[in-house]
């Protein structure tokens, strides 16, 4: 029955190796530089991942964007007094 469950979960085929994931990372506007150094910690964390400038876009056209170029995972980091204290992760 467990089997079942976790040949039917959707994060399977990551697990199993079948799929890899691809990832998004991009940030709040105007974010400042010292959040870079943890972009820069998070790609070479995660292998796969890219980081594009969020620019003035809305999170709506970002992830449209990110499907459109089979991204699997959207990585939006936040900060607050130049500490990074947000991560939003969504799957694609």
């Amino acid at each position: 029955e467990v089997f079942e469950e976790e040949a039917q979960d959707e994060f399977a085929e990551y697990f199993s190796r079948v799929k890899s994931a691809k990832i998004m990372i991009t940030t709040r506007p105007r974010p400042s530089g010292v959040l870079f150094n943890f972009i820069s910690d998070l790609m070479s964390l995660f292998p796969n991942s890219y980081f594009y400038k969020r620019g003035s876009y809305a999170l709506t056209d970002i992830c449209k964007w990110a499907h459109n170029k089979k991204f699997t995972h959207l990585m939006v980091l936040g900060e607050k007094k130049k500490n990074c204290n947000q991560l939003l992760l969504g799957h694609l």
